[in-house]
């Protein structure tokens, strides 16, 4: 009922104030925790929905790398549910995981951009939706400015990797990389890159080849 949806909002009101107070020593109960952030990000309440995201987005901004790596298995486990609206909730918080510091980035994307793409072949529309917000919250904390400018064609190449692979290798062709290749922007690229050099033609993997060159020598 109603007073139910207050006392679940109100709860998850004080995990977020609580990690956001008590930062790494929140996370001996972060296991705990997670399971009832799947359930209330898939609540029937929108402001339970709401708290919900917002304490995994805290959460998620202090966890250290030991945390993240404790967080991320639990999702994707989530992830590998028949049900939709669990498989709807791990998304949500693993576009959380966008909210990491640095450091955790670069261990856990690697890990989460596949298994957001595979999703986005999901047949339940607001699932497929979900995934693609959540890849685009993970473009959204690109800092290298080359890799930013180019973000949705390579969510575009993530999507459809049938159709779309050879224009986001065209235009990273055309990039001149003047910047550090950061964690997220990686996580991005990699899995066009490899792509690329799966294609048949001769042009694609050159131009996969091409780009990872030029990345390395920065």
């Amino acid at each position: 009922g109603e007073k139910g949806a207050f006392a679940r909002e109100g709860a998850l009101f004080a995990y977020e104030a609580l990690a956001d107070a008590l930062g790494r020593l929140f996370e001996p109960y972060i296991l705990d925790v997670v399971p009832q952030l799947l359930a209330c990000v898939a609540d029937g309440s929108g402001g339970v929905r709401a708290a919900a995201v917002a304490a995994s987005q805290t959460i998620m901004g202090r966890l250290s790398s030991q945390g993240a790596k404790l967080v991320l298995p639990a999702l994707l486990d989530a992830l590998d549910s028949e049900k939709w609206r669990t498989k709807h909730a791990a998304v949500e918080l693993l576009g959380a995981m966008a909210y990491c510091a640095p450091t955790q980035l670069a261990s856990t994307l690697p890990r989460v951009v596949p298994a957001l793409t595979e999703v986005l072949a999901h047949p339940h529309p607001r699932v497929k939706e979900k995934a693609q917000e959540s890849l685009s919250l993970v473009g959204s904390v690109i800092r290298n400015p080359e890799v930013g400018e180019l973000v949705p064609v390579l969510l575009d190449a993530l999507a459809n990797p049938g159709t779309k692979t050879v224009a986001a290798l065209d235009a990273l062709a055309r990039c001149n990389f003047e910047h550090c290749v950061d964690p997220p922007s990686l996580a991005l690229l990699v899995p066009i890159m490899l792509r690329g050099l799966r294609e048949r033609g001769t042009q694609p993997r050159r131009r996969a080849a091409h780009i990872v060159g030029s990345m390395c020598s920065l």
